[in-house]
């Protein structure tokens, strides 16, 4: 499912049942695993093996999720609070280097360098022009970096 961690501006909800929907809860049968946290170097490690209904809030890392082992099969459904959803996904070079990229729908913010082109957070229009680095370690620090960068170049906030 999600690979990488990620965090957006919006509550989700993430839902876990068996898939036979005239018994969702008897017929759950698998184990999952699920990591969250505010600070990416000290997310949790969940194992999911009953159905179960996940709150994440807003700004909070989340991912990956990894299926272990499916004895049946498994009804997923998620659930965003906000009609335009997008995910920041933490992503890492071949050297290593921590990148924070936005994965969402078309319209939440243009590039600053390149206005036909959407925001991909890259980090080149930093001040410094640097984006070799990971600006933030919380999801919460790095959301507030990127509104600082778009309240700096656009007269409303995404």
């Amino acid at each position: 499912v999600d690979r990488t961690p990620n965090f957006h501006t919006e509550e989700e909800y993430l839902c876990y049942t068996g898939y036979d929907m005239l018994d969702p809860w008897g017929s759950f049968d698998a184990e999952i695993e699920f990591w969250i946290g505010e600070d990416l170097r000290h997310l949790e490690k969940h194992i999911i093996t009953e159905p179960t209904m996940i709150r994440i809030p807003a700004y909070t890392w989340h991912c990956p999720i990894q299926y272990l082992r499916v004895g049946k099969p498994v009804y997923f459904q998620v659930c965003h609070l906000r009609g335009k959803f997008g995910t920041f996904h933490l992503h890492f070079r071949e050297d290593g280097q921590g990148i924070l990229a936005y994965a969402g729908s078309a319209g939440h913010m243009p590039c600053v360098l390149d206005k036909t082109k959407q925001c991909t957070f890259c980090g080149k229009c930093r001040p410094d022009g640097n984006d070799d680095e990971l600006p933030a370690q919380t999801a919460t620090d790095a959301a507030e970096y990127f509104m600082k960068v778009a309240e700096n170049h656009y007269s409303r906030a995404f």
